[in-house]
């Protein structure tokens, strides 16, 4: 079981599937420019990145559920993403 599981967009898909890793007892951290969705991923149980890096900079494992190919470009290159992956972690 990994420590922190951190999961980048939590949008129609992203939002539950991060729920119910919390449910199932995981450690999450979330990030999403919504602050809405992640208003609601907290209230569930879940910790608030301050942004995608440092999302991942703390996890074991990083999810990602963005809508584009681009948009997933943006998060983890441009921002940097990927630079704060820890060594071993693992990006799904």
């Amino acid at each position: 079981m990994p420590g922190t599981i951190g999961f980048i967009g939590l949008g129609n898909m992203g939002g539950p599937m991060a729920r119910r890793l919390i449910d199932a007892g995981y450690s999450v951290v979330g990030a999403d420019l919504d602050a809405d969705r992640l208003g609601a991923f907290v209230d569930h149980g879940g910790t608030a990145a301050t942004d995608p890096a440092a999302c991942a900079s703390g996890a074991d494992v990083l999810l990602t559920s963005l809508p584009r190919p681009e948009h997933v470009a943006a998060v983890m290159v441009d921002g940097g993403v990927l630079d704060a992956l820890a060594p071993g972690s693992t990006w799904v």
